[in-house]
């Protein structure tokens, strides 16, 4: 851990921490371990790139070795949820229960079972003491090299403040690698759109535009009133056999009433004749109920 964590990626941001608090007061040789999680929150000017993000394409494009220190330490997450101080406390029961076996095979001398589970547990016991003495000695030197006091850091904390800053880090990676990926589209379509755009140029709209109402000029207008006038014979095909029956027994009615009434001027008789014609005369369907087309 001290080989993937101690140079490179931290030293990068010392030297941009150094950089932007030059001018209030200077250098300095280290920062606090906490600073780590608010590197995911200091943004740009325009909000739009946190520092985080940034510090992946500097190290993509200036550092390409040390990009791969999130992959040296595998089992940071593992570490964040273990507890030293738990560790340490069952440890302490396993010897205080040892003990306890131990005066009993005293008591007990001819007892082989007693006897033989303290030949193997001893052994084993021991083994755990020094491997727990060792972790706390190299968790201590580890909680001082990176400025902190072993007597108020806790191992979960201490490795979930790595953990958190690994796990970002790979965020923000996935964050750059997206906005490089619609940076190359956009530079692509910005490169497309002329020759998209070429069989348009010389295009004028405005002759369209006076073609179209040249068309309409020319007579169309008048034979699309004259075909709605034919259309009504076959308008009849586009309803169902219901409807046409009801349009036929509304049309036969108005004929009806239309025969019985007088077409001469009030106080004359209609004539024998005009009213032979009339009765000879073959009525309309269509025009009979639309007598504003005759």
């Amino acid at each position: 851990m001290r080989s993937a964590l101690k140079s490179n990626p931290l030293q990068i941001i010392l030297a941009y921490g150094n950089y932007m608090n030059s001018s209030k007061r200077g250098g300095v040789y280290g920062f606090r371990l906490q600073s780590l999680d608010l590197l995911n929150e200091v943004r740009s000017t325009d909000r739009k790139t946190t520092f985080l993000e940034h510090l992946v394409t500097v190290v993509t494009e200036k550092f390409p070795e040390v990009g791969g220190f999130v992959n040296e330490v595998p089992f940071l997450a593992k570490a964040a949820t273990a507890s030293l101080d738990a560790v340490v406390a069952d440890v302490r029961e396993l010897t205080r229960n040892l003990d306890i076996a131990k005066v009993e095979q005293e008591r007990q001398l001819n007892n082989t079972v007693l006897k033989d589970f303290l030949a193997n547990a001893e052994p084993k016991l021991d083994q755990l003491k020094e491997t727990m003495e060792t972790a706390e000695n190299v968790f201590k030197t580890a909680v001082e090299y990176f400025g902190e006091s072993a007597g108020t850091t806790s191992p979960n904390a201490f490795f979930s403040l790595f953990n958190r800053f690994i796990r970002d880090y790979k965020q923000a990676e996935l964050n750059a690698e997206q906005r490089r990926r619609l940076e190359r589209l956009a530079a692509e379509e910005t490169e497309e759109a002329p020759t998209k755009l070429a069989p348009f140029r010389g295009f004028d709209r405005s002759k369209r535009k006076s073609r179209m109402l040249l068309d309409v000029k020319d007579g169309a207008l008048d034979e699309a009133i004259s075909g709605m006038k034919e259309e009504g014979y076959r308008l009849g095909a586009e309803l169902t056999p219901r409807q046409q029956r009801k349009r036929q027994n509304t049309m036969a009615r108005r004929l009806t009433v239309n025969r019985g009434k007088s077409t001469s001027p009030p106080g004359q008789s209609e004539s024998p004749s005009a009213s032979a014609n009339r009765r000879l005369q073959p009525a309309d369907p269509y025009l009979a109920s639309r007598p504003w087309l005759k």
